[in-house]
């Protein structure tokens, strides 16, 4: 989806490794460095979650730190009702992210070797 976004709004700065290979260039979406310090805190519920929280406010505003907040929240729930009841990848989804899974060696996380997911890890 960030891929698609890119492509949308014509992004080309855009550096998928920032995410997954803790790339220390630029992701170039705008907030990028604090976007990753929220998501991460979030996710792992580090203790610096509340001054993470304030750098996003402050570089992309309440109304963005809300919406990172959302998104978050909805992708973890996504997850894991994915992951608890085994549904794989459908069809669509793996062409459409092959390119990116591969490019990103996605397949090296724990969640890519789960079994219902394990025939589409790269």
């Amino acid at each position: 989806m960030l891929r698609a976004s890119a492509k949308a709004t014509n992004n080309k700065d855009l550096n998928l490794f920032a995410v997954t290979k803790n790339d220390q260039a630029s992701s170039g979406v705008r907030g990028g460095e604090a976007l990753l310090a929220f998501a991460e805190a979030a996710v792992t519920r580090s203790e610096r979650l509340p001054e993470v929280r304030e750098a996003l406010k402050e570089a992309l505003g309440e109304q963005g730190l809300i919406e990172a907040a959302a998104v978050i929240g909805n992708f973890e729930r996504m997850t894991r009702i994915a992951d608890a009841t085994g549904i794989p990848l459908d069809e669509r989804n793996i062409e459409f992210t092959r390119e990116v899974r591969e490019i990103l060696e996605l397949g090296r996380f724990t969640s890519a070797r789960l079994p219902s997911r394990s025939r589409h890890s790269s």
